[in-house]
């Protein structure tokens, strides 16, 4: 029965977050606002306004931040979610051994290709795909599989 109510924690932390949001972020993008007006009241009009314009610009920055953090998650989310769907074709493409990463729920694809090439298990073709990925991050499939045995050390 635990193990049952595990799966669905993911499920309640999103209902709890959209709660807290509804509730909260109002209350907070009225104190954003107000905010540089407070802090400098006794300073003039003038100067409050340009603190809130500097206020504003590092909010935005903020919210950048937090936007290209999303996008990494919904990366990282497709490529789990492409590893499930796609990883055992790819297996039988950049490899000849059986039994990998690939195609299994948890790692993404770049890590399984990792650890494929960290035992030298790849075809030309998965060679090629390790470099044309290594060309966007610098030994990003080792990095990932790296990255993926430090997460499962310290579950």
């Amino acid at each position: 029965m635990k193990k049952v109510l595990k799966e669905f924690i993911p499920l309640g932390l999103v209902i709890f977050a959209v709660i807290s949001a509804v509730l909260f972020i109002p209350m907070g993008l009225i104190h954003i606002l107000g905010k540089p007006f407070y802090d400098v009241r006794k300073k003039g009009f003038l100067f409050a306004f340009g603190w809130w314009i500097i206020w504003m610009f590092r909010v935005i920055y903020q919210l950048w931040t937090s936007v290209k953090y999303l996008l990494f998650q919904v990366a990282y989310f497709i490529d789990l979610i492409g590893n499930v769907l796609f990883g055992e074709l790819l297996e039988d493409i950049v490899t000849a051994r059986e039994d990998t990463y690939l195609g299994k729920g948890g790692i993404t694809i770049s890590a399984a290709l990792g650890d494929l090439a960290m035992s030298y298990d790849l075809n030309k073709t998965g060679i090629w795909l390790v470099r044309i990925l290594g060309k966007v991050e610098n030994n990003h499939c080792q990095k990932a599989i790296e990255l993926w045995e430090i997460r499962e050390k310290y579950k």
